[in-house]
């Protein structure tokens, strides 16, 4: 209903913006989600280390729970993926930052050379 007011280049160039904005939206994902996947089997080769622990604290009784520090190593293990998960959305945005940006430009320019041709 709103669109039917507007004249036909102002709704070509919505439309633009829109798949400009469609485009980061799955770029900046993209970006997230292939940070997260890294980071995540970074953070599984140090779950390793928590692992041992456990081991040789259930395999020392409850001698190896006293020596063991299973609460250092699992509060060591939620920062790094508190930064993993920090660092995931600024790639993720920075991404999609920059494929808005080109989007829009490559859409813009393709739309002047359309225009030019006519």
């Amino acid at each position: 209903m709103l669109l039917k007011g507007l004249n036909h280049s102002t709704r070509a160039w919505l439309a633009r913006v829109a798949l400009s904005l469609g485009m980061a939206l799955l770029a900046g994902a993209l970006a997230y989600l292939v940070t997260r996947a890294i980071a995540g089997a970074a953070l599984f080769v140090r779950h390793q280390q928590l692992l041992r622990e456990a081991a040789s604290a259930l395999g020392g009784g409850v001698e190896g729970l006293a020596s063991g520090d299973l609460r250092a190593v699992r509060l060591m293990l939620q920062q790094s993926d508190e930064w993993n998960q920090l660092l995931s959305l600024a790639i993720g945005f920075a991404v999609a930052a920059v494929a808005v940006v080109s989007s829009y430009l490559w859409l813009e320019r393709r739309a002047a050379r359309e225009d030019a041709k006519t």
